[in-house]
């Protein structure tokens, strides 16, 4: 799955400044100019393999779907370009505005005068999700942290059905150094290690819950099956993973030790996985569907 910015193609002017950020924003999101007004945004081709919610859609003022309520809620934001009494950010609805705009306001939409303007904003809202898939801007963000003199741990998973276990993970990294780089596993790389039932939540989804925690400071997809490549872009000082592996099984161990970092092990919470919190969950539902069957046989065999 990769995020998206959905382009009305009449929000485009072909200003410089424009297709810079456009460019810029290539590394994090496939853009895909498209007619707003010709697509069932709440029910995507699934061939796209777009993840909605982690997705951004910028139309004209004047596009239909401004006015659709809830639209806002099936991506990570919405914004609408230009027109009469539009202006930076989440405006109030006001008489002043058109009434398409007013439908935006109203809808939760976001607004900008011009799509460079729109583009700067996802950008710039994409830098504070700290959820990033460019290991060039990766390497830039750990760069920074040790620029600054902070020591850079990072760990790495698949992060699905987000449990204790991956939070208490995540604490005692945190505690062994001043920053926390943390990898997650893609869609494609998670269902080559974990089987093709998972993942259960989609990656951008597992990423923003992860960077939700507060002892996290970057997320980074990764798509490969090991992290090696994300590990080289970081350099961290600290590796750090689950106490169910030996040192001697961690992933990377050899590369972070050869440029001067240490690699550790934190304390596993037994009895907490995510596999077996699937497996819970499938008994519970085997479990209430021949308590409804049985309840049938016995409605059938009192008529």
């Amino acid at each position: 799955m990769t995020r998206a910015v959905f382009i009305d193609v009449a929000c485009f002017t072909d200003s410089r400044r424009e297709d810079r950020l456009l460019d810029e924003i290539a590394a994090e999101f496939l853009p895909l100019p498209v007619v707003p007004a010709a697509v069932d945004w709440p029910h995507l081709d699934p061939a796209l393999r777009v993840e909605a919610t982690a997705s951004w859609l910028v139309t004209g003022p004047e596009a239909p779907c401004c006015c659709e309520p809830g639209l806002a809620g099936v991506f990570a934001g919405c914004i609408a370009v230009g027109g009469g009494g539009l202006t930076h950010g989440r405006p109030r609805p006001s008489l002043a505005m058109g009434p398409l705009a007013r439908a935006a306001a109203h809808n939760g939409w976001r607004c900008a005068p011009d799509l460079a303007s729109a583009l700067s904003a996802i950008r710039a809202a994409t830098v504070a999700s700290h959820v990033l898939t460019d290991f060039a801007a990766v390497a830039a963000f750990a760069r920074r942290l040790r620029a600054r003199g902070r020591q850079v741990v990072f760990t790495n998973g698949v992060f699905d059905l987000f449990h204790l276990g991956h939070l208490r993970l995540l604490e005692a990294a945190r505690h062994l150094g001043d920053a926390l780089v943390v990898g997650v596993n893609g869609d494609d790389s998670a269902a080559r290690l974990k089987g093709r039932a998972r993942p259960v939540l989609p990656q951008f989804a597992r990423a923003a819950i992860v960077a939700a925690c507060r002892p996290v400071d970057l997320v980074a997809i990764f798509d490969e099956d090991t992290p090696v490549e994300l590990l080289r872009a970081v350099r961290p000082d600290v590796l750090v993973k689950g106490g169910e592996y030996r040192l001697s099984q961690v992933v990377g161990r050899s590369l972070v030790e050869g440029w001067g970092g240490t690699v550790a092990t934190v304390p596993h919470v037994e009895g907490v996985s995510t596999s077996g919190l699937v497996a819970r969950i499938r008994d519970a539902r085997a479990g209430a569907s021949k308590t409804r069957a049985a309840a049938a046989r016995g409605r059938g065999r009192g008529r």
